[in-house]
């Protein structure tokens, strides 16, 4: 069976479908509008913040900009009928500023940028310094570059496990010598003959290589003649754990230490310090570097410490002193020799070797300020070490 519709009943339907469209079309025709609606604007001249203040109330619109980019601008005011955006964009004029609409009640104010849409930032300036070889006055807990090897190298370029202790890290820790600052070097381990003699030792071996600024020098660590380096003098000390022979030749597998003395500075500096401790233990340094000459190619520097101490020991003690001055000459823009000379002394009572035990093999049951070694027993002795060297740097790079 088929079924037909009457023509009435057609029409009806087609009105009612139409009906619905025209409804559907009703807020999008009406919001469009709102945007576009033409009215009378009266705003003067004036202070940007403010005109833009007056005319969202007035607009009943919402605006967003950043106050620094509105500051100190002037607007010359509208006086027009016309839609809401096109009144803002007089109110900008002059102003350097866009719109940008978001919504028919939502307006975005900003400085155009560049044809990509960057903005345009003023010049910025980016002032900094890498870390070199020296770590005076740097603050800092590690060096550029360490001069274990045959040639400075970064640590990430030292196939090792090396630590660097630096001046910052010294004055931190209040360390006054090497022994004080190889104990707190991790994988090293200080054994205390007796009241001079000191070993050291890495990797289950006896450390037997010592250098001042990557060169080796003959010394025996056992024999007590060996006074520990003062940290006055010196920068920085590396410490390398393992093998070495890739970056300094033949040796034991324990490690190196590497110390690394200060240098003469292009600017005038001195310091003077005093350090009173338990035991009567007072220190004296003081520090002096600076140009010798007016164009600064020829420079200079002296250190001088005094340390003086009592013991927890019944009649031990130790008087120190430390002198030391370098020289540095410019021979050209590429060229610097440097010669040096550090004195050291001291004057302490000591005994050799350590405490007799009792029969049975215990140790005795001694006071812990006994001090088996006679009042008159001393162990006197000083140091000298004098140093020269010449660096030159090539076109290419290369340093000799």
């Amino acid at each position: 069976m088929t079924l037909s519709l009457h023509p009435l009943t057609r029409a009806l339907r087609a009105s009612l479908f139409g009906l619905s469209l025209a409804v559907a079309a009703v807020p999008v025709m009406a919001e469009q509008g709102a945007a576009s609606q033409q009215q009378s604007w009266d705003i003067p001249a004036g202070p940007l913040a403010d005109a833009l203040d007056r005319f969202a109330r007035q607009a009943g619109v919402s605006l967003s900009y950043a106050a620094e980019e509105v500051a100190g601008k002037q607007s010359p005011g509208v006086q027009a009928l016309s839609d809401t955006a096109e009144a803002l964009r007089m109110l900008l004029g002059g102003t350097g500023m866009q719109v940008e609409q978001l919504s028919p009640k939502a307006f975005l104010l900003n400085v155009p940028g560049d044809a990509q849409g960057a903005l345009n930032l003023g010049a910025i300036s980016v002032v900094g310094a890498g870390l070199g070889g020296v770590t005076e006055g740097s603050g800092s807990y590690t060096t550029g570059a360490v001069s274990i090897g045959k040639t400075p190298q970064s640590l990430r370029r030292t196939p090792q496990s090396v630590t660097v202790l630096t001046e910052q890290r010294m004055k931190d820790q209040n360390l006054t010598n090497l022994k004080q600052m190889l104990q707190q070097t991790p994988g090293v381990v200080v054994d205390q003959t007796d009241s001079e003699r000191v070993t050291y030792y890495s990797r289950g071996y006896q450390i037997d290589a010592l250098q001042f600024d990557g060169s080796t020098i003959n010394v025996d660590w056992r024999s007590g003649n060996f006074i520990q380096p003062d940290v006055a003098t010196l920068d920085h000390v590396e410490v390398l754990r393992g093998a070495s022979g890739m970056l300094r030749g033949s040796g034991n597998p324990s490690g190196v230490v590497n110390m690394v003395r200060k240098r003469p500075t292009r600017e005038f500096q001195g310091s003077a310090s005093y350090t009173l401790g338990s035991w009567d233990a007072n220190r004296y340094v003081a520090d002096v570097s600076g140009p010798l000459t007016e164009s600064g190619n020829i420079r200079g520097r002296v250190i001088a410490v005094h340390d003086d101490k009592d013991f927890f020991q019944d009649t031990r003690m130790e008087r120190k002193n430390v002198f030391y001055t370098v020289l540095a000459a410019d021979l050209s823009d590429s060229t610097t020799v440097t010669g040096g000379l550090e004195y050291s002394e001291i004057d302490a009572t000591g005994a050799w070797g350590g405490l007799v035990p009792d029969f049975d093999g215990s140790p005795l049951r001694f006071s812990r300020s006994t001090f088996l070694g006679a009042n008159w027993a001393r162990w006197d002795r000083t140091n000298t070490h004098a140093f020269a060297e010449l660096d030159h740097a090539f076109d290419n790079g290369w340093s000799l």
